[in-house]
């Protein structure tokens, strides 16, 4: 699985991404939240800090591992505090062209959805305002919420654009069937049968 930003046929944004025609050309980058090398970085910084937390003890990658398709492969997740979520982990990969999160699509926009489990006491568990108040104190982050944001004070609202901005980027391209799609890959006997029951 990609984790990296790439370019798509289409003019390109900040950051360009490229993938098959198989995926579409319908994918979602907000005008307010351009994909940028610096916010994708400082994106994939954040998504494994756990200072997100409120007990400091796990990151969005805790429920989202990249070995698991960013999931975590468990019936409910495990919070900060110990306790289950109500729902398994969603599969983080092709986000860019999802239009509604969650699992009842209750969240238009991935800047939105990112602030849910972040502040929910049962899965990260604290205020953002919290969480940007802690990262203003380290001297890793303000220069690098500079670079990608133009100002060192780091805000609640930087927080969830830089996570987005680089959870857009892990994308799932390469597959067998990706190349199947392309023309590039037989399947065996028993791949062909699942295609066939799409």
């Amino acid at each position: 699985m990609r984790a990296h930003p790439v370019f798509y046929g289409q003019k390109c944004p900040a950051v360009c991404f490229a993938v098959s025609s198989e995926f579409g050309s319908r994918f979602v980058i907000p005008e307010g939240n351009p994909t940028t090398k610096e916010g994708v970085y400082l994106g994939r910084l954040l998504f494994y800090e756990k200072a997100l937390s409120a007990n400091n003890n796990i990151s969005c990658e805790s429920c989202h591992n990249q070995k698991l398709a960013f999931t975590d492969g468990k019936a409910f997740s495990t919070g900060t505090d110990g306790s289950l979520t109500a729902r398994n982990s969603m599969s983080l990969a092709n986000l860019l062209w999802v239009r509604n999160f969650f699992w009842d699509g209750r969240s238009p926009a991935l800047e939105d959805q990112a602030r849910f489990p972040l502040t929910d006491p049962h899965e990260i568990g604290q205020p953002l305002s919290e969480s940007a108040r802690k990262l203003n104190k380290t001297t890793l982050y303000p220069p690098l919420f500079a670079k990608a944001f133009g100002s060192s004070v780091i805000t609640e609202d930087q927080i969830l654009k830089a996570l987005s901005q680089f959870e857009r980027t892990l994308i799932s391209a390469g597959s067998e069937y990706d190349k199947y799609l392309a023309g590039n890959y037989q399947p065996t006997a028993q791949q062909l049968k699942g295609v066939a029951a799409l």
